[in-house]
């Protein structure tokens, strides 16, 4: 297993960053290492990666380990007095499960550096936390309260640089520099009371744009379930997950972007009317809501 382990510790620093991952990896091979006490945040760090690292190696790994490779070909070896082969849809479900506990041990991993930044201050340095801090979307839960995700702190991390893009291409436009700076200045300091409501207009399209932006460039393997399908089927012999056929991505990312495009523009219009207000006018909607008139009937028999 150890090129399975190799090649996940190396996608595992694509998430924790590089000196977190040799921040763990000293303590690992030193004398400090298991002795507790002072060293304890260390090896629980130590932990929280091999966890999840086991997983996906272990993922990985399984595939090949159900047959046997020789020179002659690959063959299976079992028992067939005690034991027998596992039926395919067993296989499915099992790596399905395996793969499930990688993907949540790494999001438990991602809550222990960011509950323990503190203390870790090569985490709290990483670029993936001051790109996430420079953001109008700072953390995984703030996004899943808008669009749920189930609060996948690796998905997050996953998208920030669309988060950062969408922020750039939409919103900047909307809001104008001077309201754009203010805004972030605002947030980073944590002194943001006098735009709380402001906020949330800009993460409502904020949200939608960068899922959309989501679905046209992920893989499948990323994405929370929904946005691609992924099937099983218990009465198939081989494996039946596919990505969602071209049609069906487009329907969803069209109906992300009409979200997003409903919502960018309930964000200029209360730019308009705080516009408007500051210049002692009357806001009047450009599309007024109809009322009814109570001289007409509303029905004829």
């Amino acid at each position: 297993m150890k090129t399975d382990i190799i090649l996940v510790e190396e996608e595992m620093i694509e998430y924790i960053g590089q000196p977190v991952y040799d921040k763990a990896n000293a303590h690992y091979i030193s004398n400090n290492y298991g002795t507790g006490g002072q060293y304890k945040l260390l090896d629980d760090l130590v932990e929280h990666i091999q966890i999840p690292v086991a997983y996906y190696a272990y993922h990985n790994f399984a595939s090949h380990n159900d047959v046997s490779h020789s020179g002659s070909g690959r063959k299976v070896a079992i028992d067939s007095e005690n034991e027998k082969m596992a039926w395919e849809w067993m296989i499915n479900r099992d790596d399905e499960a395996t793969l499930n506990k990688a993907h949540k041990t790494t999001d438990r991993l991602i809550a222990f550096l960011e509950k323990n930044a503190a203390n870790i201050s090569e985490w709290k340095d990483s670029e993936a936390q001051k790109l996430a801090r420079s953001l109008f979307i700072n953390t995984a839960k703030e996004f899943d309260d808008i669009f749920p995700i189930d609060n996948s702190r690796r998905f997050f991390i996953k998208i920030l640089p669309f988060i950062k893009e969408v922020e750039r291409k939409h919103i900047l436009p909307v809001l104008g520099k001077t309201l754009f700076d203010d805004m972030k200045a605002a947030i980073q300091s944590g002194e943001f009371t006098d735009y709380e409501d402001m906020l949330l207009l800009v993460r409502l399209p904020l949200v939608y744009y960068s899922l959309g932006l989501a679905v046209k460039r992920l893989s499948v393997n990323i994405l929370p379930s929904g946005i691609f399908q992924d099937y099983i089927s218990e009465f198939q012999t081989q494996k039946a997950s596919k990505p969602a056929p071209t049609e069906i991505r487009k329907e969803i990312q069209a109906s992300l972007l009409a979200d997003a495009k409903t919502e960018l523009s309930a964000l200029q219009l209360e730019l308009t009317k705080i516009a408007t207000e500051a210049l002692d006018e009357e806001y009047v909607p450009d599309s007024p809501i109809s009322r009814i008139d109570p001289d007409k009937p509303i029905l004829r028999l």
